[in-house]
């Protein structure tokens, strides 16, 4: 595995396989961390190799396999137990068949068996869906002294906007006795909106977007009251201590041991909440715990990704921007409010409608009262695998 010079890169961590199969490195490249791994799988039909490769990751290398024996097979055979490992394994780890991407209806080979007399795509490029954005262009290479075709990738890492952070509630405010008496007040939102709820699940999810407004603009007062004492106590407590240099009174040096041990509860409070979050941070993500977290949290953030979309005028983005743009003005024009213009249309149309009524004989029956006949007939006509036997 080589890298130009001219790259800005650290490297954090490289492995070697003492087999010589595969050499994986993690590097730094700007703000990107990316894992990139080269591979020489074995000529047999070996599942196995595939599924002990387990962030975002570039992988090439000769697989001596084909993803797809019709499209990237000159003899198309039967798909091997080895490629059907490797496509489970890429959609696990969330990684795409790069070139494929960029050249879906394409057929180009990059590997010819003397032997067999055979082309075959076995030297693959694959990349983590995330990176999808920043790929420039992918292309094999002429063969000239080794039987398999180089395959030449160039990526450009952009700044991707960092969206919004998951919010966690501050469990220090539990112990608040003013922010329980706050929330006790205001989820008297379930009472007022009830009645006018389309169902509990709306009402519920309602509930909690409002209550995390409430909470949030509670913390940022809290946390604005919190620095402006501590800046007053800090600049109380240098000028109490100035002041005792100056004086070396009792009253200046109570006044000056006063203000400290405020500063001091208040410091502690802080390494309270800290303490309290890394604990809580600890027995939610153990080593065992945290790792099968972390890889549930990235298969569904995999599942969830929108690499790429289709717009208006047919051409297909990559950009993350881009694409997230086009779903907020989706979002916008979707549950904006247009307003209905053409109202006699809409009176001459529901004036036309003929709604079918129940006679007032059918109604009576409907409101009328369940007799014991009809509920004995009900019991001894229904299969008895279905109810208990009557008594």
């Amino acid at each position: 595995m080589m890298m130009s010079q001219k790259i800005t890169s650290e490297i954090q961590r490289a492995v070697v396989d003492p087999g010589g199969r595969f050499v994986i490195i993690q590097i730094r490249v700007h703000s990107e961390v990316i894992t990139m791994a080269s591979i020489y799988a074995p000529n047999t039909d070996d599942p196995k190799f595939i599924q002990d490769l387990a962030l975002q990751m570039t992988l090439g290398g000769d697989t001596n396999c084909v993803l797809d024996d019709v499209a990237d097979r000159g003899k198309p055979r039967s798909t091997s137990k080895m490629a059907q490992a490797l496509s489970t394994a890429m959609a696990d780890l969330g990684v795409c068949d790069i070139w494929r991407v960029c050249h879906p209806r394409e057929q180009q080979f990059s590997f010819y068996a003397i032997v067999h007399d055979s082309f075959s795509r076995t030297d693959l490029a694959m990349i983590s869906l995330s990176l999808l954005y920043g790929v420039e262009g992918i292309e094999y290479l002429a063969r000239q002294i080794s039987d398999h075709s180089p395959l030449k990738l160039e990526i450009t890492l952009k700044d991707v906007p960092v969206g919004p952070k998951r919010w966690h509630l501050n469990q220090q405010l539990l112990n608040d006795q003013s922010f329980k008496d706050m929330i006790s007040k205001e989820i008297k939102f379930l009472e007022i909106n009830e009645p006018t709820a389309l169902s509990p699940q709306v009402l519920w999810e309602s509930l909690k977007a409002y209550l995390r407004g409430i909470i949030l603009a509670y913390s940022s007062t809290q946390k604005k009251r919190y620095l402006m004492e501590l800046v007053n106590l800090e600049h109380n407590l240098s000028s109490a201590e100035s002041s005792y240099y100056k004086q070396d009174t009792p009253e200046s040096y109570s006044e000056w041991l006063k203000i400290h041990k405020e500063l001091d509860n208040l410091s502690t409070k802080k390494a309270e909440y800290s303490l309290a979050r890394t604990k809580a941070r600890y027995y939610a993500q153990g080593d065992r715990a945290g790792r099968v977290l972390a890889w549930q949290l990235k298969c569904e953030a995999t599942e969830g990704l929108i690499p790429s979309i289709q717009l208006e005028n047919g051409q297909v983005t990559l950009d993350p921007k881009n694409i997230n743009d086009r779903f907020v003005k989706f979002y916008k024009e979707l549950y904006s409010t247009h307003q209905i213009r053409d109202t006699d249309g809409t009176h001459n149309f529901l004036d036309n409608i003929q709604i079918p009524q129940l006679s007032e004989e059918t109604r009576d029956l409907l409101e009328g009262q369940i007799t014991e006949e009809e509920i004995l007939q009900v019991i001894f006509t229904t299969p008895r695998k279905r109810i208990g036997e009557p008594l």
